[in-house]
């Protein structure tokens, strides 16, 4: 199991907990809340392809 798949595990989990969590009734912002965490998910993914690419570069150089 690599280190994306697992992040992606504890981003589902912690999606699921929220959703079973919030009492609200407004079903708009448990939507608001899961575009949020995806968002940061995606960010944070992004974040490590970039430092990914970064050690390749300096491997190139």
């Amino acid at each position: 199991m690599n280190e994306s798949s697992f992040l992606h595990l504890i981003f589902l989990i912690v999606t699921q907990f929220l959703i079973f969590t919030t009492k609200t009734k407004n079903c708009f912002e448990q939507m608001n809340l899961i575009v949020i965490i995806l968002y940061f998910k995606s960010s944070y993914q992004n974040y490590k392809t970039i430092k990914s690419k970064d050690k390749v570069s300096v491997i190139y150089y």
